[in-house]
């Protein structure tokens, strides 16, 4: 399943709207726009349910296994998104720090102003299920 790509609105409406969906196979990304002030993406993934917290996940990066690269900042969401029309559990960030523009002018975030485009979503969701797909995901609990 695909929809067309729509542009993401900053327009601060209260809306929550889907933006793009893409599946291949066991992978899927998503990508919202939150309420109208700043796009999320969300991935699923065969292994997902592994995950307790999205803190305990974070990718491995370079030949140092104890180096952690994370998506734009890292996840920031586990869970289920029913209300928003999608089934299962997703792993998410969101594009309101690191200099990103967010309408509602979220506290403690200062002025930012790179305002992302759907297309630029879509390409790092997907090079996030690659790292996956490579098997450079790590899950972390504190037992």
């Amino acid at each position: 399943m695909k929809t067309i790509m729509k542009e993401m609105n900053y327009n601060g409406s209260g809306k929550t709207e889907i933006l793009y969906i893409e599946t291949d196979g066991d992978f899927a990304l998503a990508v919202l726009n939150i309420r109208g002030s700043r796009p999320c993406a969300y991935i699923q993934f065969p292994e997902i349910e592994k995950i307790e917290s999205y803190d305990d996940a974070w990718f491995e990066d370079g030949e140092d296994p104890d180096f952690r690269s994370e998506v734009h900042g890292g996840f920031t969401f586990l869970g289920t998104m029913e209300r928003n029309g999608l089934d299962g559990l997703w792993l998410g960030w969101d594009y309101a720090h690191l200099g990103d523009y967010c309408e509602t002018g979220l506290p403690d975030m200062g002025v930012y102003e790179k305002k992302w485009t759907t297309e630029e979503i879509v390409k790092e969701a997907r090079e996030a299920i690659e790292r996956i797909k490579k098997g450079q995901l790590r899950i972390e609990h504190d037992d």
